[in-house]
């Protein structure tokens, strides 16, 4: 594993153990969206947090989370918290980390 992604996965680790231990329920995909966003995860987690650019599953509208999570660890998270990540209505299609911005 090399040095960035040995640090990444410490962060989404640690992102993991501060959800575990609050007092937010996050019950689906959408909740961890709020809670990335509510919660200003990115100024903890810079190497995981970043613009996350999404697309619509139908149509050609594209947008921009400014305090999105790599789509990987966004995966990890979801897997670690049991729970389904959810396209129903978009999906990523790029990712820019706050470290390159």
């Amino acid at each position: 594993m090399s040095d960035q992604n040995s640090i990444e996965k410490r962060e989404a680790c640690r992102l993991v153990d501060e959800i575990q231990n609050s007092d937010v329920k996050i019950s689906n995909s959408r909740d961890l969206s709020r809670y990335i966003v509510q919660y200003q995860v990115s100024r903890r987690y810079p190497n995981i947090s970043g613009h996350l650019e999404m697309k619509a599953n139908e149509g050609d509208d594209n947008w921009i989370y400014k305090n999105g999570i790599k789509p990987y660890w966004y995966a990890f998270v979801c897997r670690c918290l049991g729970l389904k990540q959810n396209y129903k209505f978009s999906h990523p299609v790029g990712f820019t980390p706050l470290k390159d911005l």
